[in-house]
């Protein structure tokens, strides 16, 4: 925390180094970056010698691949930089406890950044200041301003001079005057070009075996701190200022890989480019915009047009293009840095605890997550509140930001080729505004996401939705809107649904879905009302599913260690809670329609000899209800986590549910349950040889794999980057999972306190099954007005589900010997080398890149990928050109449908 303190401090020292002079370009600027990953350098006995790589006997074979550098002319007033990663201030790879803000695997940054000239003679005074790590180049509209640091004739992999054992940092290039004949009349551009300098042996710690240490580099050598570009008040009237938000309506484009802000605005020097989509038949993908005002926005409303082929003999029509607003809802890893620490901010907030940002100095920048399918009525200026006074004075100039989204799903049976459409923005009072809507669709058709080869898992909630909507449980509106969240996982391709059969489990359901009915004599009979109408909703919403987990069992019953796990971690109440649990059985719900009102029964224990006797009227209605609806075949008990049955439990079960097999998600595989099957395996940590390695060591095919071992990304949250959400499906099939599991659909934060303010979800929230750090911590789904809507990481998701069938579809024909027959040695060697630098760039864009901090195998080891925020690898990520690569694999898709179809079946 004390280096973002000092990053905090740095930047507002250097806002005031010249407060005589008005900034017209500084770090809280929007800049166009383009970074370049390599494998780092020390200086071993004064040699140049190449970071290793090998931690904890695993090769890491990954890093010694460096990305690609920009072009030569990058830093060209002209260069269409459109897209380089836009980002509202500079890079900060972390704000955890002791870790670097830059990252040590970055080796070139390139920064642009753009203000305008009215008259370059009149532009006089204008000076550069910019504290940097490594060595610096400053361009202005592609002449060579100053350098320091680095050697002159130097190219983009040139080393800066090594650091000095006595060094002060950050290094400092102060008031470099900048001459009226670099400038020119409108947009200029000044470009920063920071080289990585080698380290010092005495700057790292090098141990290869060594958990959970690895190596450890204490600081990143490259990367700009600060910048500020300043003019007098002599220049003003000739130069435009690009330091704050400009006053009015703006229409600006963004990455639909990117999140956008509630503090964003548009750059006043780029044009309004068109929205460009790449995408495959019979798909789903999005493309974006963002609004802002200095004012609030009243009666925003976006509308599309048919999407028309170039011939003019094809169009996509307008109804397949979905148009929704994007509003404010949650946080992301680090933004808080970028966006608040030129204010002078104390942002240094535990990212692995985001309730902490409540107690921030300054309330936290906001992602555009939610979106919904209606114009918001009005989008009023989001504002932040600082709550330490004594900070220093200046603040961002707060705006309306409302994010458009354009979600086209193609036709399956639509000609491939580019269509062009327009998208019209207008608002009251505002001059509409119409951009270019364009989609680039490959000839590969993809299968309907039922049909999909790698798995999905995302849990619904059904006590969730009727909190949060103060409906009554199972009422028409309930039921309205547990339907509409399935429908919403349909798109997604979730094939499992949880059948909460006793009440308290860790789902956090307080009644049990088969209800108990007591009658006049004192006995009781089944009631299948409200399991039957929940099963019509998953039915009518999501489709068929291929698992049916019958949610009978929890760790506070008869149990024994499953895999990884210890009492020793449980909390005083969960520990109380279970013991008061021993001898007992579950409890189920008995409803009291009169009363509007319910209680619960409690059940014979699995154990007792009386259970399969008390259980058989229950067994048997769901039984009977899932063979009618031809769901039998996919049942399966549940739910194992690192704990599982005692013997005399697991065998009672199987007398109530005989032949039915088991689902388990724990920290590792469950061990074998007293011969009887488990066949829905979700596990924390990688076990079996499934690590992501780079593919000069090996290539797994997760789904290929016979067996339904899913992986649980367990320290995944909603505050990660939209590039982990994105490529988390494609990165668990390359280490040999089938796909993803234990996401919640709409788990929302809905338990209030007594002030009223909502503080939990309800996963977890009784202390006897509380699972520790498995709890259900990812939704994909908001809380819209009127009913469940998609998030921006579901998009994500979805956009890294189709990428991720694509890939299959490679792949398959690549391990097929008659279909690499038909396609060919060179297409088969193109299409391999293809997919091996899509799992390297990857491995990049979710990685940290951190080789400091709290755990810092967190980028180093091979498994660790999602247990911190990759923020990093994100920013690298947007700006690499992933729209070009994601259309090269759909197109190398098509190819194999067409000259190979048979492999795609197999």
């Amino acid at each position: 925390r004390a280096s973002l303190t000092a990053f905090a401090l740095t930047l507002f020292a250097a806002t005031a180094a010249s407060a005589q002079d008005a900034p017209v370009l500084d770090t809280s600027s929007y800049w166009r970056t383009h970074y370049t990953i390599m494998q780092p350098i020390y200086l071993k006995a004064g040699v140049q010698t190449k970071m290793p790589i090998n931690t904890f006997g695993c090769k890491n074979a990954w890093m010694q691949f460096s990305t690609a550098l920009p072009p030569k002319d990058w830093a060209a007033a002209d260069y269409s930089d459109a897209g380089w990663l836009r980002l509202a201030g500079l890079m900060v790879a972390s704000t955890t406890k002791d870790a670097d803000t830059k990252s040590p695997l970055f080796g070139l940054e390139c920064l642009r950044g753009k203000f305008t000239v009215a008259d370059p003679a009149a532009a006089t005074g204008l000076k550069l200041t910019v504290e940097y790590r490594g060595g610096i180049v400053a361009w202005i509209n592609g002449k060579e301003l100053a350098r320091a640091h680095l050697a002159k004739g130097s190219d983009l992999e040139t080393l800066a001079e090594p650091t000095q054992a006595d060094e002060k940092f950050p290094r400092r290039l102060v008031d470099v005057a900048i001459p009226p004949s670099l400038l020119r009349k409108g947009v200029n551009v000044l470009a920063l070009e920071c080289h990585r300098a080698p380290y010092l042996d005495t700057e790292l710690v090098i141990n290869e075996k060594k958990w959970p240490q690895g190596i450890t580099i204490a600081r990143a050598s490259c990367g700009v701190e600060s910048v500020r570009l300043t003019a007098p008040a002599s220049a003003l009237q000739a130069v435009t200022a690009n330091a704050s938000r400009p006053a009015g309506f703006q229409v600006w484009n963004s990455n639909s890989a990117a999140a956008d802000f509630d503090m964003d605005y548009g750059d006043p020097n780029e044009p309004l480019r068109p929205i460009e989509i790449v995408g495959a038949r019979n798909g789903t993908f999005s493309g974006k915009v963002v609004v802002g005002s200095t004012e609030p926005i009243k009666g925003l409303k976006a509308t599309a047009t048919d999407l028309v082929s170039a011939d003019g003999k094809s169009r996509i029509p307008a109804s397949r293009v979905v148009v929704r607003y994007a509003m404010p809802d949650g946080i992301e890893a680090c933004a808080e840095a970028r966006y608040l620490g030129s204010w002078g901010a104390k942002v240094a907030i535990d990212s692995e605890y985001p309730r902490a940002y409540k107690n921030a100095a300054v309330t936290p920048p906001e992602v555009l997550e939610n979106l919904l399918d209606s114009p918001p009525p009005d989008v009023p200026v989001w504002k932040k509140s600082r709550k330490d006074p004594g900070q220093p004075a200046g603040s961002p100039v707060f705006g309306a930001v409302c994010g458009i989204w354009a979600t086209v799903t193609i036709p399956a049976d639509v000609p491939a080729g580019e269509y062009s459409g327009t998208l019209a923005i207008s608002a009251d009072g505002r001059k509409p505004v119409a951009t270019p809507l364009r989609i680039k669709v490959s000839a590969w058709a993809l299968p309907s996401p039922d049909k999909f080869r790698s798995f999905i898992d995302v849990i619904e909630s059904p006590e969730s939705l009727a909190l949060a909507y103060n409906v009554p449980l199972w009422s028409d509106r309930h039921f309205q809107l547990i339907e509409a969240s399935f429908r919403r996982l349909k798109g997604l391709g979730s094939r499992v649904v949880y059948l909460p059969i006793i009440c308290q489990t860790n789902l956090g359901n307080a009644q049990s879905l088969v209800q108990w009915k007591k009658k006049a004599d004192g006995q009781y009979e089944c009631d299948f009302t409200v399991f039957d109408r929940y099963l019509d909703a998953v039915e009518r919403g999501q489709g068929k599913p291929e698992i049916v987990c019958l949610y009978v069992w929890d760790s506070y019953f008869d149990r024994v260690l499953g895999g990884r796990g210890d009492e020793k971690w449980e909390p005083g109440d969960q520990k109380k809670a279970i013991a008061e649990m021993k001898g007992h059985g579950p409890d189920m719900t008995v409803a009291d329609a009169a009363a509007g009102d319910a209680d619960t029964r409690e059940m014979p224990s699995y154990s007792s000899p009386d259970s399969a006797a008390a259980w058989a009227p229950v067994a048997e209605g769901i039984m009977t209800r899932l063979k009618k609806r031809g769901w039998a075949d996919r049942a399966m008990l549940g739910l194992m986590c690192d704990y599982m049955p005692t013997k005399e439990c697991a065998l009672g079960v199987a007398k109530i549910f005989p032949n039915l097999p088991w689902a388990s998600a724990a920290h590792q595989w469950p061990r074998p349950l007293y011969g009887i099957p488990i066949t829905y395996r979700a596990n924390v940590f990688a076990g079996d040889g499934q690590s992501y390695l780079d593919p000069s060591e090996r290539r797994l095919y997760g789904w290929a794999n016979p067996a339904l071992d899913v992986h649980f990304l367990r320290l995944l949250r909603e505050y990660y980057p939209l590039t982990t959400f994105r490529l988390m499906e494609e990165t668990t099939v390359m280490q040999g999972y089938r796909g993803v599991a234990r996401l919640g659909a709409d788990f929302w934060c809905v338990l209030s306190n007594r002030r009223g303010e909502r503080v939990g979800s309800i996963a977890g929230r009784y202390p006897k099954s509380f699972w520790n750090n498995l709890n259900i911590e990812v939704n994909v789904l908001a809380q819209g007005p009127n009913g469940p809507v998609a998030t921006a990481r579901y998009e994500a998701i979805r956009e890294g589900l189709q990428e991720c069938e694509a890939r299959i579809v490679v792949e398959r024909a690549l391990r097929d010997k008659d279909a690499s027959a038909k396609l060919g040695k060179e297409t088969c060697a193109k299409f391999q080398a293809m997919l091996d630098e899509r799992s390297r760039q990857i491995r990049h864009g979710t990685s940290t890149l951190a080789a400091n901090g709290h755990y810092v195998q967190w980028a180093w080891a091979p498994e660790n990928w999602w247990q911190a925020p990759g923020v990093a690898g994100h920013c690298y990520y947007i700006g690499s050109g992933w729209e070009s690569r994601a259309y090269d694999l759909f197109a190398a898709a098509a190819e194999v449908e067409k000259k190979a179809p048979a492999s795609s079946t197999k």
